[in-house]
C-alpha cells in the first residue's frame, strides 16, 4: 500500500489574518481563496476553525481531548545566517514554524 501526505490542514481562529500572516511572513502563494478556506501552493491549508468544527463535527461540539495545537510546518531556505541553521517560532494560533536549512 503507497500512502502519501496530500495536504496539512491548520484549523485557525481569524482566516484573513492567518492568511495574511502565512502569504507575508513566510511568502507562501495563495492558490484557493473560499472565504472560511484557503491553499497555498506548498500543499497545505487554512481552515476557519468555527466552519471546520461544523464540517467535521456537525452540531456536537469537540472535546477538549479533540483539541490541541499539535502541527508542525516544515520551510526551507538557504538564506538564514543563524549559527543552527534553524529558526521556530509561532503563528497566529500557537502553531509551531520552523524554517530551516
Amino acid at each position: 500500500m503507497d500512502i502519501k501526505l496530500k495536504s496539512v490542514v491548520l484549523l485557525v481562529k481569524d482566516i484573513d489574518k492567518s492568511k495574511k500572516f502565512y502569504e507575508e511572513i513566510l511568502g507562501q502563494k495563495v492558490v484557493g481563496d473560499f472565504g472560511v478556506t484557503v491553499g497555498f501552493d506548498s500543499g497545505f491549508s487554512l481552515w476557519q476553525i468555527d466552519h471546520a468544527e461544523k464540517a467535521i463535527f456537525g452540531e456536537r461540539k469537540r472535546s477538549d481531548d479533540e483539541k490541541g495545537k499539535n502541527a508542525v510546518l516544515y520551510f526551507g531556505t538557504e538564506n538564514i545566517a543563524e549559527v543552527e541553521k534553524v529558526v521556530r517560532f509561532y503563528d497566529l494560533d500557537g502553531h509551531v514554524i520552523e524554517i530551516c536549512e
